[in-house]
């Protein structure tokens, strides 16, 4: 008998592109997979469309948030649970051990590497204090005491920011909007040159198993629209030195990184989940979907892999068309 998995999305959205991810995964280890996605808005969302089972739950800022995903978690049996967005991130991570109690494998890293990931203030000086090359990163209320004393132009943006939402430069203090110095903004030297993604995976050991740069040719609501795999010896150096410093980390990450002019590379964003861009180091070879679903069902994980430099994604919308007399809410 074919063993068999269940995975749920959290948040799941539009993220139709990962779930292919891990039904190709599921397909190559030769299990059958169920896919529960769960999302606010269900009927409005294409990854409850592509799910086996579709789940409304509250908002990850509501306080029952964890305990109606658990739930359902339970009475689906689902195996693992791969989290999408940032705000949900932390709730998953301090709740690990109330899955684990169920045998429900949570795809996040530890806490404190959650937290630093999250706050692009303690991102900034995580890596200043390791050494990293990363831009200057300023406090604005700090910044507001002494503002002749940083490299304007700045890029503003929030502390808990995704998505590139919020984000802007300032020529001078004069631009800084009023509101969000007290809104936990930061402030950052405005870096330009070529950027790139790094999709990286950590096995459950918290070991580095592989890291896949693409270059950031166009973006869309903060995600990569066009993209390219490039295998950039600094880049690659960078991912190395994070497996060795980045204690806790689980599963798939990615961090963002921009060579100037002087060819150096400046770290300066780290993403504790699936990137936006994961599906194109998945194509060109760095399954990590199949990687996270043989862990959580116990099956031994073959990490070897040898990725593709040179794969261009090119990406575009798709629709499904669903009647209006008809709901895809079939579970909640």
């Amino acid at each position: 008998m074919r063993q068999s998995v269940s995975v749920y999305f959290s948040s799941a959205g539009r993220r139709v592109g990962l779930i292919h991810c891990f039904r190709e995964a599921a397909r190559d280890l030769g299990v059958d997979l169920r896919v529960i996605a769960g999302d606010m808005a269900p009927d409005y969302s294409a990854a409850c469309v592509e799910a086996d089972v579709a789940i409304r739950t509250p908002a990850c800022s509501a306080p029952e948030f964890i305990d109606v995903v658990l739930d359902n978690c339970v009475r689906h049996e689902v195996d693992l649970v791969v989290p999408t967005i940032d705000p949900e991130l932390i709730l998953y991570s301090r709740a690990r051990a109330r899955f684990g109690v169920h045998h429900i494998t949570v795809g996040v890293s530890d806490p404190q590497v959650v937290e630093i990931a999250q706050d692009k203030y303690l991102t900034a000086k995580w890596f200043s204090e390791r050494g990293f090359a990363t831009p200057a990163t300023f406090d604005l209320e700090e910044l507001s005491k002494a503002p002749q004393s940083a490299p304007w132009p700045l890029l503003l943006k929030p502390k808990a920011g995704s998505a590139s939402k919020g984000i802007y430069v300032a020529k001078d203090w004069g631009e800084v909007r009023a509101d969000d110095v007290a809104a936990d903004y930061v402030a950052q030297a405005l870096l330009s040159g070529r950027e790139f993604t790094t999709n990286i995976f950590f096995d459950h050991k918290g070991f580095l198993r592989a890291a896949v740069p693409h270059v950031r040719q166009e973006v869309r609501g903060g995600e990569v629209s066009k993209g390219e795999t490039v295998n950039d010896p600094q880049i690659i150096a960078i991912a190395e030195r994070l497996g060795q410093q980045l204690k806790g980390a689980r599963g798939a990450l990615c961090f963002q990184a921009i060579v100037g002019a002087d060819g150096i590379p400046s770290i300066f964003e780290i993403n504790a989940r699936f990137g936006g861009g994961y599906p194109l180091a998945h194509r060109a070879g760095a399954p990590f979907a199949k990687w996270l679903l043989a862990e959580s069902i116990g099956l031994e994980a073959d990490y070897a892999h040898q990725w593709q430099p040179g794969l261009r994604m090119l990406r575009y919308d798709d629709a499904h068309f669903i009647g209006t007399c008809y709901s895809i809410t079939k579970d909640f």
